[in-house]
Formats: C-alpha cells, sequence, structure tokens
C-alpha cells in the first residue's frame, strides 16, 4: 500500500509540475474540421516574426512556447494560407480551423476571455460590413463597438491593439481618445506612446485640412518662405540626412520626379530634420538635390515639426494654392500630381 501511495504522490507532483510549465508558457491545440489533408501545420508570431511548424495527426496540431506579451499569432498548414489567426497569451488555448477560401481560418476558440473576445470581435465587424448600411454609418457602428469595448475593458493589452489595428475607421481624434481611457500602465508603454505620436501627427496632417504658412532657412541660413508657394500644388518632402529609406526616395524617386515636374504647376521643396548642417549640405550634393532646400536645424524641436508633430522621417505632404492638403504619401501626392 505504501507503495502504491508512493507512485502516486509523485505521479500527483509531476502533473502539478507540468500544469505549472504550462501556466509559464502557451499551449495552442488545434483542430481542423472538414475535409482536409494536411500535413503539417505552421504557427507566425508577428511582434517576433518567428515560424514553427509541427505535425498534423488526426487533423489535431499542438505549438507550445511562452510570449513577452499577448499578440495575434496566425496559423497554416502546408495546403492552406494563414488566416484571421488566434489571440496568443501564456494560457492553454483551444482552436478549431476550417479551410475558407484556401484560408486556415479559426471558427471556435477557448481559453481567456481576450483570446475569445478576439474572434468574437472580428465576426461582429465583418458582420456590420455585411449589412445594407452607407460606409458611414458601417463605420459608425465599427467605432462603437470597439469603443465599448475598450471603455469596459481599460487594463486589457486586447483593447490598446484594437484602437491600434482600427484607427483609419475610427479616425485620429477618436483612435487617441481611446487610448486615454487605457489604464496608466498601457497608456506608458513604448507601443502606445508610438501611436499618440503618430495619430498627432495624422491630427495635425489630416486629408482638407488647411496648413499655417510657415517660412524656414535655405542652406544659406537665410529665411525662405514655404507655404504660401504661390504655385497650385506644393509638395514637401520630409526627410533627413540619417534616414536610409530617405536618401532612398532622394535619389531613386524625386529626382525623376522633379525633372519631369511643370515648375509653373508645381513647387517641390525639401525639408530636412537634420541638426547638423555639414551633413545635411552633404547629403544634398550626394543626392544631387536641385530644388529648394530647407531646415532649421533643430531635428523634431523646431516650430514647424511641432506644428505638424513630425515624429518620424519620410513623409510627404501635398497642398494646393490655399496650402489646403491633398496627400500624404508620396504615392498619392504623384497621381494627383499626374492628374492636373
Amino acid at each position: 500500500m505504501d507503495l502504491i501511495k508512493t507512485h502516486l504522490t509523485l505521479l500527483l507532483i509531476g502533473l502539478s509540475l507540468v500544469s505549472q510549465g504550462q501556466n509559464k508558457g502557451f499551449v495552442l491545440i488545434g483542430r481542423i474540421v472538414g475535409d482536409d489533408v494536411s500535413q503539417k501545420a505552421t504557427l507566425y508570431q508577428r511582434d517576433i516574426q518567428r515560424f514553427d511548424t509541427t505535425l498534423i495527426s488526426a487533423k489535431q496540431f499542438t505549438f507550445t512556447g511562452k510570449v513577452d506579451h499577448p499578440y495575434i499569432a496566425t496559423v497554416g498548414t502546408n495546403i492552406a494560407r494563414q488566416g484571421r489567426g488566434v489571440w496568443l497569451s501564456n494560457d492553454t488555448i483551444r482552436a478549431s480551423f476550417k479551410i475558407d477560401g484556401g484560408y486556415l481560418q479559426p471558427i471556435e476558440v477557448s481559453g481567456p476571455p481576450e483570446t475569445v473576445d478576439y474572434l468574437t470581435n472580428i465576426d461582429q465587424i465583418n458582420a456590420i460590413y455585411t449589412f445594407t448600411l452607407s460606409r458611414a454609418q458601417k463605420n459608425q457602428q465599427v467605432s462603437d463597438l470597439i469603443s465599448q469595448y475598450v471603455l469596459d475593458h481599460p487594463t486589457s493589452s486586447y483593447s490598446f491593439f484594437l484602437v491600434r489595428m482600427n484607427t483609419e475607421t475610427l479616425g485620429a481624434s477618436l483612435s487617441r481618445d481611446l487610448v486615454t481611457k487605457l489604464s496608466p500602465a498601457l497608456q506608458e508603454s513604448k507601443d502606445a506612446q508610438n501611436l499618440k505620436k503618430q495619430l498627432l501627427n495624422e491630427e495635425a496632417t489630416a486629408l482638407d485640412k488647411t496648413l499655417v504658412g510657415f517660412s524656414l532657412p535655405d542652406t544659406n541660413g537665410v529665411l525662405q518662405r514655404i507655404l504660401p508657394s504661390g504655385k497650385p500644388y506644393t509638395l514637401l518632402s520630409f526627410w533627413a540626412s540619417w534616414c536610409a529609406p530617405c536618401r532612398i526616395h532622394n535619389r531613386r524617386d524625386l529626382v525623376k520626379l522633379y525633372q519631369r515636374l511643370d515648375h509653373n504647376q508645381v513647387e517641390l521643396i525639401s525639408i530636412s530634420l537634420d541638426d547638423d548642417r555639414a551633413a545635411w549640405v552633404s547629403a544634398i550634393a550626394k543626392d544631387g538635390l536641385t530644388w529648394p532646400q530647407r531646415s532649421d536645424l533643430n531635428y523634431l524641436s523646431g516650430p514647424t515639426a511641432k506644428q505638424l508633430a513630425l515624429y518620424s522621417v519620410p513623409q510627404f505632404i501635398l497642398v494646393d494654392g490655399s496650402n489646403k492638403v491633398l496627400a500624404t504619401n508620396l504615392d498619392s501626392a504623384i497621381r494627383l500630381i499626374d492628374k492636373r
């Protein structure tokens, strides 16, 4: 009898250790319903850009691991592409998947509340967009759904995810307001701080907004008017000598664009966020920039950077003759210029 008790005690201890180990990480147990002959499943953890692959047996598969914070992980197979995925956290999650249109889509999940809410919200939002309503009415219903969820779950990292992934529908102002409703810990995170900067920039440079006129020094330190330029269109290119993507845009796109512009109709002006004059002037020469170059050499501290809530480069803004914003990316700006 004592030997049996000893074995039973050891077994219970072993099960307890397994349970504790699982609580320190995630266990995703997947099941594929319907006709399927997939042999391998792949889990893609987006935040860390990691792929894990496991064998599928009797239409079931299991992934284990650990995440630093909850986020979306998508699942695919050797014959089905990754679909909407699941909200992954360090918990045990069970999910049923079905191949739909070549994608492996989750159709049912169980586990922590946020994992269930993620799939529920997707289904609700997709349903709204099938309603016979105007686009504005659909967006309003989606905004209402997201707003209510955030207000009800201010400490949830999934609430922040909902806002971040739907800023276009919510609009910059409402998105920023919802971020302020989150817990202090979430608001102070690096991702939330970056989103706040992005939203401030979007508000400052929103389409159809009229920018206040301003001036900046040229390479000789002489103050020059930027807006209004006196032309029907003005394309502002914000860049810096230390910004590799900016330098690529300069040499690959802007030099060619400037050569073919009608300079009576379109003014191209580059505005640098440099704080080193020598580096700025050197980059202008190396990139072959022959159009107006302006900078107050104050990086993000200058009045123009603050007025437009600039927080990163490259950035492009196309305005018309009355300083109204027409486009906020280079491709859209070029399309509008070419249609003039």
